[in-house]
């Protein structure tokens, strides 16, 4: 059995909680939160050992990996202090809060010889899943477009600056911390790296960071990409609609719905959270990458940081060898 620590006892950090009472091939030995009644609840849950520092916790004895769900301005320096005490990381989304920082969790933990794997879930969802062994098929053909719409309600503002309403701390606002999802989800069915994209962000409802947002990218390959983020007041949706050379499909929740001619539709419900951690323990065991790896995910990354700089500064900002130019 696998001895994990979970860094960050919040709202998601109690998922990864609740998921792993249900586990015999992993189990949460230590947890670590600075709020007392956060960490006292989560190692209460499953048995574990309650910290309030974060070094204590990764000094936590026969530790094989960490589970980081902190705030996002702490990701990179976690990450990098777990892999130079040997465990293997799984961090939360998006990676860091700039670039710089998501390319030296790779840096790091490919020097440590640990495995850094990224939690962007449309990997593990069954529906992404399924539509993407469809395209792979190449039964309709090949992907020219792939538009991605992520539309959600936010509460206003809490006065003052929480991280969640900090750019400084978030890396930005709604588009790197919903509609990373969404970027990635794009450039993996695309099936290249990302060449160029140009991008427009703003803010509505009287918040600190954007919550609007409207990314085009191009792809090596030719294949076009199109990102419609809107956290304001909007009712719930999120679509991803994959337009190929001889049909198209359309992905939301566990639905897969495609067009050959004639429409079809199958449903695939399942754990997302389950499977990453599965993914977690067989890359681990079995001394392999994992499905989204942190190369896997820089992509996504590149693509977002160069968007902000790109509604910043007015103009399409190319991405060559990882590089924003």
């Amino acid at each position: 059995m696998m001895h994990l620590a979970l860094i960050g006892c919040g709202g998601f950090g109690m998922n990864y909680v609740r998921e792993a009472v249900e586990r015999t091939d992993l189990a949460l030995v230590a947890v670590c939160d600075p709020n007392p009644d956060a960490r006292a609840k989560a190692a209460q849950t499953v048995g574990a050992k309650a910290y309030e520092s974060v070094d204590a916790a990764l000094d936590h004895p026969d530790l094989d990996a960490v589970i980081v769900a902190t705030p996002n301005y702490l990701h990179a320096e976690i990450a990098c202090a777990a892999a130079s005490r040997g465990l293997h990381v799984l961090s939360e989304k998006p990676m860091a809060t700039n670039l710089a920082d998501a390319e030296r969790m790779i840096a790091v933990c490919r020097e440590a010889g640990v495995r850094l794997m990224i939690g962007l879930s449309s990997r593990y969802t069954a529906a992404f899943r399924e539509a993407y062994a469809l395209v792979s098929s190449g039964q309709l053909g090949e992907p020219l477009m792939i538009t991605n719409r992520y539309h959600y309600a936010l509460a206003p503002a809490a006065p003052g600056r929480t991280w969640h309403n900090d750019p400084a701390r978030m890396g930005g606002g709604a588009l790197i911390q919903m509609g990373i999802h969404s970027i990635d989800r794009v450039g993996w069915f695309a099936g290249a790296v990302p060449e160029a994209v140009c991008a427009r962000v703003a803010k509505g409802g009287a918040r600190w960071s954007d919550n609007l947002a409207l990314c085009q990218v191009t792809y090596r390959n030719g294949v076009l990409g199109s990102i419609e983020v809107a956290g304001v007041a909007s009712a719930n949706l999120n679509t991803m609609t994959v337009h190929l050379t001889q049909g198209e499909i359309i992905i939301e929740r566990s639905a897969v719905r495609w067009y050959d001619g004639a429409w079809h539709e199958t449903q695939h419900p399942g754990n997302a959270l389950a499977r990453e951690l599965d993914d977690l323990v067989a890359a681990i065991e079995y001394d392999r990458e994992p499905v989204c790896s942190g190369v896997v995910a820089l992509a996504a990354h590149q693509v977002c940081f160069g968007a902000y700089r790109s509604a910043k500064e007015g103009r399409v900002v190319e991405i060559h060898d990882g590089e924003l130019g």
